[in-house]
């Protein structure tokens, strides 16, 4: 997509980019089990929110997103979106329709001793 070229002025192919790893001895990694890395869609879906709920996680820094390039899908791993910040912005947003601001109450420490 982004048209990246060798330094040869070639075009980047598979069967060019497995001889290189080859050549420089760089190792294939394995991709995760399926279903432990989701995309936006499938967040929304895991978390039974809209793709807007999940972009204003992200925003909030609540969870982390990751993209490989430009305009290829996001990747975010599930154990992010059971953490128990997650699930208390989730359960905020799905009673009162917003995240609160500034984060989660919940996770807040007082101001004011108890005492």
């Amino acid at each position: 997509m982004q048209k990246v070229k060798t330094a040869h002025g070639l075009v980047w192919t598979k069967d060019w980019l497995g001889n290189f790893r080859r050549t420089h001895r760089i190792r294939q990694t394995q991709p995760p089990p399926k279903g432990e890395i989701l995309n936006q869609s499938e967040v929304a879906a895991y978390l039974r929110i809209s793709r807007n709920g999940v972009c204003a996680l992200e925003r909030r820094g609540a969870i982390s997103s990751n993209q490989i390039t430009d305009f290829a899908p996001w990747r975010v791993a599930r154990s992010q979106l059971d953490s128990p910040l997650v699930q208390t912005l989730i359960r905020v947003l799905k009673e009162t329709g917003r995240l609160p601001q500034g984060g989660c109450p919940e996770a807040q420490t007082s101001l004011f001793s108890d005492s």
